[in-house]
């Protein structure tokens, strides 16, 4: 028997039919759950910027898992006192749905959110910070009533320019232009100037007015304040302007005496208001604008043409007249009124009815006969003026101009006691016996003082 071999089968034996027990064990511990998340927000990379109206804000919020356990139903809620931001959402390059609550971090997983907003002008009107707050939150538990909940906080914020509201006011004259030099006086039409004459009474004045913002801020009822026009017309009722906008407004002012005599010109000034976002006033500058005026003039001499020495009942006299332009004014229309002529029927002829500043005319009259009732009075003295308009060409346009009254005087021979037809021959014998009585008488005393 071999015993090697039998030794072999016996521990074969025993390692087949003998059980091993193992009775140690071994314990794996875990950290104690500490979940923790954080947030951070910036606009334009910064906590704080500042924007004008018109600008872009662009925001960003960086969530993550700091804790050491998965957070479920993580969720992002910004508010922004701007408005509603569009948020894109990213877990590296998938979007995830943290917005709805929807996501979940593992330790260490992080998101990104990013949006644009626009800066109006209502946000700068209000003057007022605006700060965008941002909370994260999350669950250890997809049970949203269970296990521990966690968040976090942060805000960014957009200030805005400190309100500096602004009004200014242009105002011109649209029908004369106070940059080129008026008509001078005297001289012929050809050498004068040829800038505008000066208005007078009864002309109009036009007026153009522009209001501009040259603030940052909204205002509103703006108005134009000018007690010397009339009807002004800005195209709307209530009138907003935004920064930088303008609106150009009309109006007009009927030239008086009180605004004419007297004076070389009229000078109109105006002002403008409106109110801030806050409801405090805002002037603007006060413009003026200025047109040249004048009174139209004209002076009359008046003349007896080839004067003689004296005039005889029948006898023809004929007048001249001249009429000179003496103001600044363009005068039409020119004629002599003359009421003895315009009695006898006799009528005065011009070479020209339109003067302009510095011209003359000259008139004649037609034949006037002297008449008995002249000789009766020794003299005719005739007092005529001149007559036109400026401004207008009809007779009834424009503003009526009167001359200075200019006369001329004849000396008429006075005629014997006017007589009966008939009584001619009677006169003359009576004259003849007067005479003959008269030598008689002289005869009879010469011989008695013989």
């Amino acid at each position: 028997l071999d015993r090697s071999s039998a030794a072999s089968d016996v521990y074969k034996r025993q390692d087949k039919d003998i059980p091993v027990e193992d009775k140690s064990k071994a314990t794996v511990t875990v950290p104690q759950a500490k979940p923790a998340l954080d947030v951070t927000k910036a606009v334009d990379g910064q906590k704080s910027v500042q924007k004008k109206a018109g600008e872009k804000a662009e925001w960003s919020i960086t969530g993550k898992n700091t804790g050491n356990v998965t957070l479920h139903n993580v969720k992002l809620d910004d508010k922004w006192t701007g408005g509603d931001i569009e948020l894109t959402c990213k877990q590296g390059e998938e979007e995830i749905d943290v917005l709805e609550g929807g996501a979940t971090l593992a330790v260490g997983a992080e998101f990104t959110c990013t949006g644009e907003s626009d800066i109006t002008q209502d946000h700068v009107d209000g003057e007022e910070p605006l700060p965008n707050n941002v909370t994260l939150t999350g669950n250890t538990k997809k049970d949203p009533d269970a296990g521990t909940k966690v968040g976090a906080q942060d805000t960014a914020t957009v200030t805005v320019p400190k309100s500096e509201p602004s009004l200014s006011l242009e105002k011109t004259v649209t029908n004369w232009a106070d940059n080129v030099e008026p008509f001078s006086t005297g001289g012929t039409a050809a050498n004068r100037a040829t800038g505008p004459e000066p208005l007078t009474v009864g002309d109009t004045v036009k007026y153009q007015f522009i209001l501009t913002n040259n603030g940052n801020v909204t205002l509103k009822n703006v108005k134009i304040n000018d007690p010397k026009v009339e009807d002004i017309d800005c195209g709307v009722d209530n009138i907003t302007l935004a920064p930088g906008e303008s609106i150009e407004c009309t109006a007009s002012h009927v030239l008086t005496a009180a605004d004419v005599e007297g004076q070389t010109e009229y000078v109109n000034t105006a002002n403008a208001e409106g109110d801030d976002p806050k409801g405090k006033k805002v002037k603007s500058n006060e413009p003026s604008a200025k047109v040249e005026v004048a009174t139209p003039k004209i002076e009359l001499e008046k003349k007896v043409k080839n004067k003689k020495a004296s005039y005889r009942v029948g006898d023809a006299v004929v007048y001249t007249f001249v009429v000179a332009n003496s103001g600044k004014l363009t005068v039409n229309n020119v004629k002599v009124e003359d009421s003895m002529l315009e009695k006898a029927d006799v009528d005065v002829t011009c070479e020209v009815s339109t003067l302009a500043p510095g011209e003359k005319t000259t008139c004649e009259s037609g034949e006037y006969t002297v008449t008995e009732a002249d000789a009766k009075a020794g003299e005719v003295v005739n007092t005529a003026v001149a007559v036109g308009t400026s401004r207008g060409n009809g007779e009834d346009d424009g503003t009526p101009v009167r001359s200075n009254e200019s006369s001329a005087v004849i000396t008429v021979d006075k005629s014997e006691e006017p007589t009966e037809p008939g009584t001619e021959v009677t006169a003359a014998v009576l004259a003849g016996l007067a005479l003959v009585v008269a030598g008689g008488v002289l005869t009879f005393g010469a011989r008695r003082k013989r």
